[in-house]
């Protein structure tokens, strides 16, 4: 198996480079999933609660070769790969190789013309022996969604954790209501106004409402993805666990595009359940 990114699109080197490194504040193992495709990974948070996948599709590479001979999965373990990412020069290309069933797997930086500013690395990086099963995730209808700015809702998500470490968020016809209520006080942000566009394409059942709890550590974990996308869209629904997609092609024209079709990373959030 080789790969190679980065040699024509610093875009899409400096997204697959933050997903490498970022999901050890989610994780403590990746496992890299290599198909005809693309590269796929999947896996649940240390608490259980939350769940991200990803798929980058093979056209997003320099160069994909995928060899029926070699072993389709490894696992690496989270920190050391984003202390590996964090030693890459801005201008360098990332390539990973392995052959057969390895125990091992090259990781090298490099630049297209070598300069004195930035060493050229390779790593030989331990796999790790891990089980791991897939959940699949079927497609499914939300009660509500909508889309925003990643910054936006990064920036508030850092400030309804001001107040409490849960988020309430209430979803109805008239209105998008994130919550953070604690001892010191409050912070209420509705995102729904006929005057001024916080959000884009708004979508409720005729009905709908909801009000649901959300721990907002995971939230801030999944905004610091902060580079993959500059929207994110929002799923909510009482039966399912919230979802937060990242599309990572840009113009992306569909209303509803088909996630086999496109390169993408996903978070799904389990809602706190109430005591009463």
């Amino acid at each position: 198996m080789k790969l190679i990114i980065g040699l024509g699109s610093k875009r899409k080197v400096e997204i697959f480079s933050q997903i490498c490194s970022l999901l050890k504040n989610i994780t403590e193992f990746i496992v890299f999933e290599f198909r005809p495709e693309g590269l796929y990974s999947q896996g649940m948070s240390f608490d259980q609660i939350s769940l991200y996948e990803f798929m980058i599709k093979k056209e997003w590479f320099e160069f994909y070769e995928y060899n029926e001979k070699d072993s389709s999965t490894i696992s690496l373990n989270s920190t050391i790969l984003q202390k590996i990412f964090s030693t890459r020069q801005e201008k360098q290309f990332v390539c990973m190789t392995y052959d057969g069933t390895p125990d091992k797997i090259i990781i090298q930086f490099k630049n297209k013309v070598p300069v004195k500013t930035d060493v050229p690395k390779e790593f030989e990086v331990t796999l790790m022996d891990i089980d791991s099963e897939h959940l699949e995730i079927p497609e499914s209808d939300y009660t509500a969604e909508f889309s925003i700015t990643t910054k936006m809702f990064g920036s508030l998500v850092e400030q309804l954790e001001i107040f409490d470490e849960s988020m309430n968020v209430k979803c109805s016809e008239e209105n998008i209501e994130f919550k953070a209520s604690g001892f010191e006080g409050s912070l209420s942000v509705n995102l729904y106004s006929d005057k001024v566009d916080y959000i884009d394409e708004y979508a409720i059942d005729e009905g709908g409402d909801l009000d649901l709890t959300f721990a907002s550590k995971h939230f801030q974990n999944f905004c610091k993805f902060n580079k993959v996308s500059k929207e994110v869209k929002l799923s909510f629904s009482d039966a399912l666990p919230m979802q937060m997609l990242f599309m990572l092609d840009e113009n992306v024209d569909e209303e509803e595009p088909s996630l086999n079709d496109h390169s993408y990373l996903r978070f799904c959030l389990a809602p706190k359940i109430s005591d009463e």
